[in-house]
């Protein structure tokens, strides 16, 4: 698929696919040495180089990648439907959804969606060009509408009837609870997600793990603060 045409404005900053969700898990995962290297940071307030900060976000999302591995080998894979995984804290799914819609069937650039903006909003931590995330989530939609979906994408069970999900703006962190409807939580695969809703999936294959621990993403409350803000910058 030839997707340069799309490609109409300058290169933004990015977290690489899943890594902002990867992060707000990691208070729970690092080893204690990690923890003291985010402490230093915090409390010196050093401004690390690109260098280092690409070094430690490699460093965390491998470090989370092998917890998944080892969590996935003692846990079987099954299949939700797409509505099991659409929570109320995951309007970023319905942004991605939309982008798709844009790109692929009304044929906008990346620039003139909102989603684009989303991810690379300077209010978030992002290290890599928003244009090639761009390209990569179009490939992946090209490549899963061909062959199907690969890999499972992995998702937490929820226990009782509301959980809380955290949001950060302009430093603060807060807590919002939620009321859970369908006792799941999507932790990592939200563009394989997002793909299978665009192309009319019923149901997507998951692992599902059994951990309370993890931080779980309020993204619907960042896009309502930030919403005004992307609307003004797509075309």
């Amino acid at each position: 698929m030839d997707i340069q045409r799309y490609c109409d404005v300058e290169p933004q900053s990015y977290t690489s696919p899943g890594t902002t969700t990867i992060l707000s898990h990691l208070h729970y995962l690092l080893p204690e040495s990690h923890k003291r290297m985010q402490l230093v940071k915090s409390v010196t307030g050093i401004i690390y180089n690109k260098i280092v900060n690409e070094w430690f976000v490699r460093l965390q999302n491998n470090y989370y990648s092998n917890y998944l591995e080892i969590q996935k080998r003692v846990h079987d894979e099954t299949n939700l439907t797409i509505d099991a995984l659409y929570t109320d804290n995951r309007r970023d799914i319905d942004y991605r959804v939309d982008f798709l819609k844009a790109v692929l069937d009304d044929g906008r650039n990346f620039g003139e969606t909102e989603y684009y903006y989303f991810i690379s909003d300077p209010e978030r931590w992002t290290n890599e060009p928003a244009q090639e995330h761009c390209k990569y989530f179009i490939e992946l939609a090209d490549d899963i509408k061909k062959n199907g979906i690969k890999t499972p994408i992995t998702a937490l069970r929820i226990e009782g009837n509301n959980y809380q999900a955290k949001v950060e703006f302009d430093g603060e962190k807060k807590w919002n609870t939620l009321k859970d409807r369908t006792g799941y939580q999507l932790m990592e695969g939200a563009h394989r997600l997002a793909i299978a809703a665009y192309l009319g999936y019923d149901t997507i294959p998951v692992y599902v793990l059994n951990n309370p621990k993890f931080e779980i993403p309020d993204y619907t409350a960042y896009i309502n603060k930030r919403e005004e803000y992307y609307q003004s910058q797509a075309k």
